[in-house]
C-alpha cells in the first residue's frame, strides 16, 4: 500500500499573543505552508482522494523561539487541525509541538481523536488536561524535558498506546496505572 502525506507546517512568524480566535481563518491562510503535497491514491469504494497520514509541525521563523498562547493554540486545534481532522477522517495524524515554548496544553486536544503520535518534547509543561484520555488512537506520546511531576491517570484510558517518553521531568517513580500498562499493554517507557 503507498502511504500518502500531507505535510502542514505552522510558521510561528509573529507574535502569538496578538491572535485572536476571530482570526482562525487567517491563520489558516496566512501563517502555515504545505511542505509536500504527493500525489493522493483514489479511494475506489468512493471516488475520493485519500491520504493515509498527515503531519503537522511548528516551526518558528526566529532564531529566538516566542512561546506559543495557550489562547493560540486552542485555536489552532479547534480551528485548523480539527478542520484538517474533519477532510481527512482516514487519515493518521501527526503532531509535532517540541521546542514551542508552550506552557500549557488546552482540553480540546481530546477532539483530535485521529492523533497516533503527540510530540511535546522539550517544552515549559507542569500539566496534561484530563482530556489525553480522549486520543483513543494514540499511540506514541512524547513528554521528555518538561516539568512534570505528576501525570492524569486519564493516560490509563489509550488502550492503543505502546510508547511514552517522561525522561527528563520531575517523576520520581512510574504511576501504577502506567506499570500496570507496561505489564498488560506492552507499553514502552522512557523514563
Amino acid at each position: 500500500m503507498k502511504i500518502n502525506k500531507l505535510i502542514v507546517v505552522f510558521l510561528t512568524a509573529i507574535v502569538m499573543n496578538s491572535i485572536k480566535p476571530c482570526d482562525s481563518y487567517t491563520i489558516l491562510n496566512a501563517y502555515y505552508k504545505i511542505l509536500m503535497t504527493p500525489e493522493s491514491t483514489t479511494n475506489e469504494l468512493t471516488g475520493k482522494e485519500t491520504i493515509n497520514e498527515i503531519h503537522i509541525e511548528l516551526q518558528s521563523l526566529f532564531k529566538e523561539r516566542k512561546p506559543m498562547s495557550t489562547e493560540f493554540l486552542d485555536t489552532l486545534i479547534q480551528e485548523n487541525i480539527f478542520f484538517y481532522q474533519q477532510q481527512f477522517p482516514e487519515a493518521d495524524f501527526f503532531l509535532n509541538l517540541s521546542d514551542s515554548g508552550i506552557t500549557e496544553i488546552p482540553e480540546c486536544i481530546g477532539c483530535l481523536t485521529s492523533l497516533v503520535y503527540l510530540n511535546l518534547n522539550n517544552n515549559n509543561l507542569h500539566d496534561l488536561p484530563n482530556s489525553i484520555g480522549n486520543l483513543k488512537n494514540l499511540y506514541k506520546l512524547n513528554l521528555a524535558n518538561n516539568g512534570f511531576s505528576t501525570l492524569p491517570s486519564t493516560i490509563q484510558e489509550l488502550s492503543t498506546l505502546i510508547w511514552i517518553d517522561i525522561r527528563g521531568n520531575h517523576i520520581i517513580e512510574l504511576p501504577e496505572y502506567i506499570k500496570y500498562m507496561q505489564e498488560n499493554q506492552g507499553l514502552s517507557v522512557e523514563f
